[in-house]
């Protein structure tokens, strides 16, 4: 029957990839970044493929899944990480023009992460199994956590009669309490200081992609990414898709990355057992230090 005989492909499949090696072949010097050009081309070449399928039908063709889930067991290492809003509706796999198991893709709500977070551990793995030459940060327009940080911006900046209505949150929380909006504040000032008489969704637009480069330098500060881009074997881009296009925008690299490249990532000190033991009063200022820090 036509399922046991895709059963029978896919077990197949499975085995033939077993057999297969787990890497491909080491990328010479100088190829990594020749790598890297083709993947993002081949991703903007896909965007706009679909962007003019979704502007003549108004929609767009997946495919048949199944037969590119079996295919996909054939298919080499992702060609890129894609680092995406959780609310982001958009497959990405259809946004690119890529087939399953090309991309990586990695959600969190509002495209952010913290320095050493599940968001950096997840990308930090793929890169050590895998090692796809580009990693992509992608914003959004209409993205409700940093339109709730712009009407914070706004509101902090006395323009309230210019600010929408915010979205009811359950329980009586406040958007200003949140802990995501928070960390998406400094964008959202930064944006409104640049134009400070734009209405609210250029604002909006322009928090969307400052956003963009303050994950990407969350990023650096992994001493695996950081290695990884120093040495050539990854280029970190930012990228920002209009929702109702489908149209991304490449931003390229961060403006400052050399700069991210001399600083390097923190160094954080921990004691172990096997270090010498630390005089009382130094031990005693190190713990007032901290509490001043604390209070």
């Amino acid at each position: 029957s036509q399922r046991a005989g895709k059963k029978k492909s896919a077990v197949a499949a499975v085995k033939q990839r077993e057999r297969a090696p787990a890497f491909e072949a080491p990328l010479e010097e100088g190829e990594h970044a020749k790598k890297s050009s083709e993947v993002l081309l081949q991703l903007a070449k896909g965007n706009n493929a679909f962007c003019e399928q979704l502007r003549t039908t108004g929609t767009y063709k997946a495919g048949t899944q199944v037969d590119k889930f079996v295919e996909s067991f054939l298919k080499p290492p992702p060609k890129a990480i894609v680092l995406s809003c959780s609310k982001f509706d958009a497959p990405l796999d259809a946004l690119f023009g890529a087939q399953p198991g090309e991309l990586c893709s990695v959600r969190v709500l509002g495209n952010t992460c913290g320095r050493a977070d599940g968001i950096v551990g997840s990308i930090e793995y793929e890169l050590s199994s895998d090692q796809p030459p580009v990693l992509l940060v992608l914003g959004n327009s209409r993205n409700t956590a940093v339109k709730a940080a712009v009407r914070e911006a706004m509101r902090g900046a006395g323009r309230d009669i210019d600010v929408p209505p915010s979205k009811l949150l359950l329980e009586g929380a406040k958007e200003k309490d949140l802990a995501l909006v928070q960390k998406l504040l400094p964008a959202a000032r930064d944006a409104l200081r640049s134009m400070p008489g734009a209405p609210f969704d250029k604002v909006c637009d322009a928090a969307g992609k400052l956003n963009v480069w303050s994950t990407v330098e969350s990023l650096f500060q992994s001493p695996k990414i950081f290695d990884d881009v120093a040495s050539g074997r990854l280029t970190v881009h930012g990228a920002y898709c209009d929702v109702k296009t489908g149209k991304v925008q490449f931003l390229g690299q961060h403006p400052a990355e050399q700069s991210l490249l001399e600083k390097g990532p923190p160094l954080d000190v921990v004691r172990i057992a096997s270090d010498a033991p630390v005089p009382p009063l130094e031990a005693l200022c190190s713990l007032a230090v901290g509490n001043r820090r604390y209070i």
